[in-house]
């Protein structure tokens, strides 16, 4: 700007240069970091509304739950952390500590929702291991066998 007094431009008016590109710059990663999170976030809670209709019965057995059902948790649950990965990314080169804290206690949140509320229930745990085989013969207590297991 130019001061109308003698025609000089003012040094506490004007912009440095580049500020607006400066700008810009910090207001993408705010955009992507607050949509993120916030998307990831309610899919933490649809996660949570996807594990009750499965499991949640007041009377009567409990359902076994679907390949379509263990395939939408699938889903949703890589759509959520991812989601709030690239949100916690974004803050992080956002460069602002509130936000990022923010985004590190929602991610946080986040794996404890998919970890806690799986579809199917035993998702998590692991199979028995396949006992091997005895291909040896069958012997019984008080028979004739040549094996000497009897």
């Amino acid at each position: 700007m130019t001061d109308t007094l003698n025609g000089e431009s003012s040094p506490s008016l004007e912009r440095p240069p580049g500020a607006t590109r400066l700008q810009r710059r910090g207001r993408v990663p705010r955009l992507v970091a607050g949509l993120c999170l916030t998307v990831g976030s309610l899919l933490a809670v649809l996660l949570f509304f996807q594990y009750l209709a499965t499991y949640f019965v007041f009377f009567g057995d409990v359902e076994v739950a679907t390949p379509d059902q263990a395939t939408r948790y699938v889903v949703t649950a890589t759509a959520c952390l991812t989601l709030l990965l690239a949100g916690t990314a974004a803050a992080i080169a956002r460069g602002r500590l509130g936000l990022s804290v923010l985004a590190l206690v929602l991610t946080l949140a986040g794996v404890v929702v998919v970890a806690l509320f799986p579809v199917p229930n035993d998702r998590w745990e692991r199979e028995p291991e396949p006992r091997p085989a005895n291909l040896g013969p069958v012997c019984y207590s008080g028979s004739d066998c040549s094996e000497g297991g009897g």
